[in-house]
């Protein structure tokens, strides 16, 4: 007799811990989770001020760039014209061997 109770306790006993195992699992489940969505979020935080810090520099270059060819047609405007009329040359010659 004595030795069905202790299996009848440790077998209540290996239940309850089995109870609390699953509870712990769902806690740790959920956490996880929370976790990951976080993680993802600051990821996905950190890649759009990148992405906008890069389209900003592009956009100060291209801006840049396009005041330079405007000063340098204002001053001189022959060769501008010039180099167009080169430029379009070349492209009409390869073009039309194709």
């Amino acid at each position: 007799m004595a030795r069905a109770d202790a299996t009848e306790i440790s077998t209540d006993d290996l239940a309850k811990q089995i109870s609390a195992l699953k509870k712990d699992l769902v806690e740790l489940t959920n956490m996880m989770g929370t976790m990951g969505k976080e993680k993802a979020h600051n990821f996905a935080s950190a890649a759009r001020e990148t992405g906008e810090a890069q389209y900003a520099k592009v956009q100060h270059g291209t801006q840049e760039a396009v005041r330079r060819a405007d000063d340098f047609v204002t001053q001189q405007p022959l060769l501008s014209i010039g180099i167009a009329a080169g430029a379009g040359l070349l492209i009409g010659l390869v073009a039309s061997r194709r």
